[in-house]
């Protein structure tokens, strides 16, 4: 598809989707863990294998339970994991971040900013804010059960129980490969939750809240992380996230998406 000169488009690739995507060919990283246009080809049952080893947090999870306690479904309580260093929280009021390194089954947080509470106007969501931000920076070790649960446990014996979330839009939901942007080849990649985006280009990596409706996108509240890897790579990030902040609509076509931000006025 070529985008019209109005228009800023993506044209992105499925990789790794969900189970209800018609998705069959995502392309994979290379060993070295950078993706590349030439990167080889796997089935899409083994290209979620790949992912889920590099990175088994990532994604998008629903905090079900905490200490014992359940979490009401009608409470936003969700962790958003990418790069398999970092995690996100976001609630019905505020959110946090945090950096991580995992050794096997064990985590060290290596970074954390909390959520800042003060302006909330629901107590209890404050409340359990903060307890969804304690869960992640004060995890120690993880694990995965056979149903699929994330289990989060930290100091002091704290236990946080996370499950996947039935995506809003499944057929964008999930990770996608940059292909081109402005029809000139581009080589990153963006990863869509149902209320999330994440971003990787060349070094840096982007994450922000994101509103999705049928046809429609806006990314808003965008943070980035501040590597320094020189004028081209940072260009490229620059790039990217600039484009991401300014999309509107999105469509699919095929094992294509077409993400576009709205025409510039005449």
């Amino acid at each position: 598809m070529r985008a019209t000169a109005a228009l800023l488009a993506f044209v992105l690739a499925g990789c790794a989707r969900t189970p209800s995507s018609n998705v069959a060919v995502p392309a994979l990283a290379h060993a070295s863990g950078e993706e590349s246009p030439s990167s080889q080809v796997f089935p899409e049952a083994q290209a979620a294998a790949f992912l889920r080893e590099i990175d088994p947090l990532g994604g998008t999870w629903r905090l079900v339970a905490f200490d014992g306690q359940p979490i009401s479904p009608g409470r936003r309580a969700l962790l958003h994991g990418h790069e398999g260093a970092y995690l996100a929280t976001s609630g019905d009021c505020t959110s946090s971040d945090t950096s991580y390194i995992r050794d096997g089954a064990r985590i060290e947080v290596t970074r954390h900013i909390p959520p800042q509470t003060g302006k909330c106007e629901d107590a209890a969501a404050a409340v359990l804010d903060r307890a969804l931000a304690h869960a992640v920076a004060s995890a120690q070790a993880w694990s995965i059960d056979a149903a699929g649960r994330l289990r989060l446990t930290g100091a002091g014996g704290s236990d946080a129980i996370f499950e996947r979330p039935v995506p809003k839009w499944p057929e964008l939901h999930g990770r996608w490969l940059v292909e081109s942007i402005d029809d000139r080849p581009f080589a990153g990649r963006i990863d869509f939750g149902d209320d999330a985006v994440g971003a990787h280009a060349a070094c840096n990596t982007f994450g922000g809240q994101a509103t999705i409706g049928v046809g429609t996108l806006q990314v808003r509240d965008g943070m980035q992380t501040l590597i320094g890897c020189g004028p081209e790579r940072e260009a490229a990030d620059a790039r990217l996230f600039g484009a991401l902040g300014g999309a509107r609509t999105w469509r699919i076509a095929g094992d294509r998406s077409f993400v576009s931000r709205a025409p510039r006025p005449s």
